[in-house]
């Protein structure tokens, strides 16, 4: 029996960003997706107030998490569940899957916060899952935190955050992980001064391979492409699919639906 704790949240499973750039006007929304968003690693576009936004994106509310949309990373939520059945096969007494979802920062008793929660568990496609929300800031997922509740994927859009803060902490090098993996996207949300120090101590050519190198002792972490962790609207419009003009007007019809 091999037990499986995978931990991540609402603003991973949900594309919340997009919201937030729609409620800055059509303008900022038609230059963010004009600015290749979907396959961006950087998370500062042109023509686009970029300190206002993360301003804005810090004060995120239920408003913003009710008007987004399922992210592609859920598809790789049901690939881990699908490992860990395999893993499985033939166990006696096969143990029961858990899904920790972090809903940090939105008020957890919200309906808005239930709806979004609700609609994950209709959409995993194993039933025998238990999901159990709870609320913590990346500090608070520490590596006694994740230790106690057994957690062998933790799938994070933040997860860059969260190592630095882990770093802050001095908190990594203390007990790795061994066996912990770390999904995250290649995103660069901002210039994390703690993480240009750690990517300075290798000569890698690619920054994440760098990363994912120097915290091997750690824990394992598998950077995926940026897309997975985008609007899973993005899906029909494959880049290179239709000119860009034509293409974010589409998108634009299919957001403000």
């Amino acid at each position: 029996m091999n037990d499986t704790t995978i931990m991540t949240s609402l603003d991973t499973l949900y594309d919340t960003r997009l919201p937030v750039f729609k409620g800055m006007g059509q303008r900022v929304l038609e230059a963010v997706l004009k600015d290749d968003y979907p396959y961006s690693q950087l998370e500062n576009y042109k023509g686009v107030d970029n300190e206002d936004f993360r301003k804005r994106y810090a004060a995120r509310d239920t408003a913003v998490l009710a008007d987004s949309t399922l992210s592609c990373a859920f598809n790789v939520l049901n690939l881990a569940l699908s490992k860990h059945y395999k893993d499985n096969l033939g166990s006696p007494k096969p143990s029961v899957p858990r899904i920790m979802i972090n809903v940090y920062p939105y008020d957890p008793t919200d309906e808005r916060v239930e709806g979004a929660i609700d609609v994950l568990a209709a959409s995993i496609i194993y039933e025998d899952v238990i999901l159990e929300p709870f609320s913590s800031s990346l500090e608070g997922l520490t590596n006694d935190v994740l230790r106690e509740h057994k957690v062998r994927y933790l799938i994070l859009y933040e997860a860059l955050d969260w190592i630095e803060a882990m770093a802050l902490g001095n908190i990594l090098s203390v007990k790795p992980f061994h066996d912990l993996k770390v999904m995250a996207p290649k995103i660069v949300s901002h210039g994390a001064p703690e993480l240009d120090h750690l990517l300075k101590k290798t000569n890698h050519e690619n920054p994440f391979n760098s990363l994912s190198l120097l915290l091997s002792a750690e824990f394992e972490l598998e950077f995926l492409e940026a897309e997975i962790f985008k609007s899973s609207i993005f899906e029909q419009y494959r880049k290179g699919s239709d000119e860009v003009g034509e293409r974010v007007t589409e998108i634009i019809k299919e957001i403000e639906e």
